[in-house]
């Protein structure tokens, strides 16, 4: 009876401890912080400086949660901000105007997430059509065209290049950025894209010159543009990031 016992209370004290033990890695696993994610640096001021007064703006970039592009503010000759709201595809659908000219400009897409169409601020709408052979979309008197970061390849007749290697001030944000030059700043042409622009075959065949420089993490730090029939006419962009 006495040896049952024993047996008894040795078999009790194992399975204890095993509960215990059990419950212990349960709880270490449970308790296991999560990995955090990896922070990436996002353009939040870009302060051109140019040879004349249109040329001299800075731009400044808040994004939200989905690290898309909420408000965009812009002063120069005017001061704008521009608030924007996107659709379930991330696709830009509203942007509200506050400031020197007030308004709202408002874009439409097709089944395939094309556009096909957009609103100015003024209330002029510009129906955007897409040729699927040359890749070229029309809206207007505007042509142009992307490549697969959704940087342009061309933009009315003028052909852009990029250096692939580096990253431009919009390549971790998730939208089409540089496509706002048409709506919003020309100036975002260069500044606006997921590739920094290191080459732009102006149709007045003018040879513009790029002298690009990087920070550690190959984001665009200055990009210089001269302009070699013209050396009067510079422009110069300084860019900020803050890792998010």
């Amino acid at each position: 009876m006495n040896t049952f016992k024993t047996i008894s209370k040795i078999l009790t004290i194992i399975t204890f401890s095993l509960l215990i033990f059990s419950c212990s890695d349960d709880d270490s696993v449970t308790n296991m912080p999560e990995p955090m994610p990896t922070a990436m640096p996002f353009v939040t001021k870009v302060v051109a400086t140019g040879s004349s007064a249109p040329l001299n703006k800075t731009f400044s970039m808040i994004y939200n949660s989905k690290k898309q592009l909420s408000q965009l503010s812009v002063f120069g000759t005017e001061n704008n901000a521009y608030a924007f709201s996107y659709n379930d595809q991330g696709k830009i659908t509203e942007i509200a105007v506050n400031g020197s000219t007030p308004g709202k400009i408002t874009l439409t897409y097709d089944s395939n997430g094309r556009l096909s169409s957009y609103k100015k601020v003024d209330g002029t709408n510009v129906p955007v059509t897409y040729n699927a052979s040359s890749e070229v979309y029309t809206a207007g008197v505007e042509f142009f065209s992307f490549n697969g970061f959704e940087d342009f390849t061309a933009i009315n007749g003028s052909p852009l290049s990029y250096d692939n290697s580096k990253n431009g001030a919009f390549a971790n944000a998730n939208g089409n950025y540089q496509f706002l030059a048409i709506l919003i700043d020309p100036l975002l042409v260069y500044l606006g894209s997921k590739k920094p622009v290191n080459d732009f075959m102006a149709t007045t065949n003018l040879d513009y010159v790029f002298t690009n420089t990087f920070s550690e993490d190959q984001m665009i730090k200055n990009m210089k543009i001269s302009i070699v029939e013209d050396p009067a006419t510079g422009f110069n962009a300084d860019f900020t990031y803050e890792n998010k």
